[in-house]
């Protein structure tokens, strides 16, 4: 996936953020979400970076989440850190690969077991 362009974080994903962090117990964390992200063309699945600097790489996952879109397909989304431990992506998988078509709620998605 490519980084498409830069923008402005939408509220919808800070929520979604805020309450992944609050959820894998990293609440110190919230004040380091941007107010500039990353679109990735991940073919409108959602995936967002949170640095563009290609130097830095994928080192975990925060808390993965599972999300039934209004299609009811599944979507799988990891909020991911670095190997400096800064946040790095909110990455979104839809399992047909897929436009996502109505972005989560906190009260939408399941806390995934493994």
């Amino acid at each position: 996936m490519t980084t498409t362009k830069c923008r402005y974080i939408k509220q919808e994903e800070k929520v979604l953020i805020t309450f992944m962090l609050e959820v894998a117990n990293f609440k110190d964390r919230i004040s380091s979400i941007p107010e500039v992200v990353y679109e990735l063309d991940d073919g409108g699945m959602g995936t967002i970076k949170f640095t563009n600097n290609r130097e830095r790489i994928y080192c975990g996952d925060i808390l993965k989440v599972n999300y039934v879109d209004s299609d009811k397909i599944p979507v799988i989304i990891a909020l991911t850190f670095d190997d400096r431990g800064d946040l790095f992506e909110l990455d979104f998988w839809k399992v047909n690969f897929e436009k996502l078509l109505s972005y989560p709620e906190p009260h939408e998605i399941v806390i995934s077991q493994d």
